[in-house]
């Protein structure tokens, strides 16, 4: 598991070529490493991407002929929206030309979100009369300097009540 920041982390992806002995060997014509990519961050080409992908043949790498590895590195995007981590799984999906797979190969990206956990602020028109009268309670969710935020799902508050009204 490899982490970064959600503030441009970045992290280099890189497939090999080696030997039955595990000795670097070079790509007679070029290798293509498919990759497969899931996990909860959004992917790349979406209104609302997590990370971005740069290399020359991304999404996959490709093994130069001649060369013994290639690249793909993923970048985090900066967001300010707390989301929590978020994850790129990377598998290889298929090799093409002069190579395979040695056994499973996965790799996971952890997004370390840095925004900070929203908070629920609550306020109320008081007081009532005993006779009769309501109060509205309000909850909202705010950043850690008070700037108002949309929540991601639902946002459930549990109320607590106490005083010497019965």
């Amino acid at each position: 598991n490899t982490p970064i920041s959600e503030t441009g982390g970045e992290s280099t992806l890189t497939a090999t070529l080696k030997d039955g002995q595990g000795n670097l060997v070079n790509a007679i014509g070029d290798v293509t490493v498919t990759l497969a990519y899931s996990g909860s961050a959004t992917a790349p080409g979406t209104a609302a991407e997590d990370y971005t992908l740069s290399g020359a043949n991304q999404p996959n790498i490709v093994i130069a002929s001649g060369t013994s590895s290639g690249t793909v590195k993923i970048t985090a995007k900066t967001d300010t929206t707390f989301e929590g981590d978020e994850t790129v799984i990377v598998e290889i999906s298929d090799v093409g030309g002069n190579g395979s797979e040695n056994g499973t190969q996965e790799v996971t990206v952890t997004i370390n979100d840095t925004n900070p956990v929203p908070t629920v602020t609550l306020a109320g028109n008081t007081p009532i009369s005993e006779t009769g009268g309501e109060s509205t309670l309000t909850a909202t969710l705010n950043d850690g300097q008070g700037n108002l935020v949309d929540a991601i799902g639902n946002v459930t508050v549990t109320l607590a009540y106490s005083g010497s009204a019965t």
